[in-house]
């Protein structure tokens, strides 16, 4: 799908929304399909003569006028006062598939996938009618589900839901580390990465003033940082450098590869990076790192031959314990979400999962597009999903938050998240 097709909407105070203008005076846009979905469903497509006689109740909306040809909206309006038997429910459905077929037609959309319409059930917290919808994208499934249209003769809607695949749930918020002293960690186990093993982490960099050292993003390593080590940060003096690091240790604790890729961090850019490792045989050491979706350089040394092992050891954010000595915190990080697989993921599976700067939605529990790699994923911490579970690893689940966030709390949810 085409980059830009929704308007950015801003929440205002008393809970109106307006268009967000950008830097340059124009509005800004994004990979999204929330404006385009309420703005075909909820402005009035003008009725025709045979729908309604008198042409002054006809309604319409204004936009249309410099459309010739085109008409978006919907024609829900025309069952405002209708009595919700199932042949109302089954026109709304048609009216509201029929409002959304354009961005079929304009390829914004592979194929309109359902509609349905049905009554909200007495020990729902909602009342009137649910519509329903789920569209199809060429990587992934855009559900919404909207509430409230018609109280007896009121008109209101409500988006109770949005996301993408089974369980998916609004994953618009991040999780900002605003002091060098904080960390998450999971509790010391045999993690499920070995010998091959991809990490991807969705970050921003919005600020470091205070700290000159090389900083850790993400990591996996033993109490003493020494075994099976793996260290994903920020690199470089200056506090804006954009220089990210990679750092491999084997299950010796001798064979060390570090490697440096230029022009990561962008001071005030979400990134999407996934640093990808195969040492099995006859493919020992091939590590490549992506950035936004492509491959990036790898620049520096690689050291000698790295054999890691699924040995016990945490996976980490934010901080490394002491014993890593100069790397330390990162200030003024925010994280969107981290995942980490015991595969080497190729092009396309990053490519999917970069999905042109919007990851709102994708559920990597489940395949999709080029990225068919659901069974081997182990981690997936989307920190700002829950202000109660920072750290919850929503691959094995369990009700309880499996990780030790230390020095956060909900008050550092934000809502910032990538594509915004």
């Amino acid at each position: 799908m085409a980059r830009g097709i929704d308007a950015v909407l801003e929440r205002l105070s008393g809970g109106a929304y307006d268009a967000r203008i950008g830097f340059d005076g124009d509005f800004q846009t994004a990979d999204f399909f929330d404006t385009a979905i309420i703005t075909s469903l909820m402005t009035d497509r003008r009725a025709n003569e045979a729908e309604v006689l008198e042409s002054h109740k006809r309604r319409g909306w204004i936009g249309n006028e410099y459309t010739p040809g085109f008409e978006l909206g919907s024609k829900l309006w025309m069952f405002e006062q209708s009595r919700l038997t199932r042949t109302t429910m089954n026109s709304i459905a048609e009216a509201a598939r029929d409002a959304l077929q354009w961005l079929v037609d304009d390829g914004f959309a592979v194929a309109i996938r359902s509609v349905s319409v049905k009554l909200a059930p007495p020990s729902s917290p909602v009342t009137g009618m649910i519509l329903e919808i789920e569209i199809q994208r060429s990587l992934s499934v855009v559900e919404r589900r909207y509430y409230d249209l018609w109280i007896t003769t009121g008109t209101g809607v409500g988006q109770e839901k949005e996301g993408v695949g089974e369980g998916a749930e609004p994953d618009n918020k991040s999780v900002h580390n605003d002091n060098g002293y904080n960390y998450m960690r999971t509790p010391e186990t045999a993690l499920g990465l070995g010998n091959k093993w991809s990490i991807a982490v969705w970050g921003k960099m919005v600020g470091d003033a205070a700290n000159t050292n090389n900083k850790v993003v993400v990591g996996c390593s033993s109490t003493t940082g020494a075994l099976n080590r793996i260290w994903i940060g920020k690199s470089g003096a200056a506090w804006d450098s954009p220089s990210m690091g990679v750092t491999l240790t084997d299950n010796a604790g001798v064979g060390t590869k570090s490697f440096g890729v230029d022009n990561v961090w962008t001071l005030g850019d979400w990134k999407h990076v996934v640093v990808t490792f195969d040492g099995t045989l006859p493919n020992v050491d091939q590590l490549t790192v992506y950035v936004d979706g492509s491959g990036a350089t790898i620049t520096g040394g690689p050291g000698v031959s790295t054999t890691m092992s699924n040995s016990t050891r945490s996976l980490h954010l934010g901080k490394g314990l002491i014993a890593f000595g100069d790397w330390v915190g990162c200030y003024d990080f925010r994280y969107y979400e981290t995942m980490a697989w015991n595969a080497k993921l190729g092009q396309d599976a990053v490519e999917a999962l970069y999905n042109g700067g919007n990851p709102r939605g994708l559920n990597p529990n489940a395949n999709f597009g080029g990225y068919t790699h659901s069974s081997n994923l182990l981690y997936y911490l989307q920190h700002g999903r829950d202000p109660t579970k920072l750290g919850y690893n929503w691959v094995t689940g369990g009700g309880v938050n499996l990780t030790d966030w230390s020095g956060l709390d909900a008050s550092d949810i934000v809502d910032d998240y990538p594509g915004l």
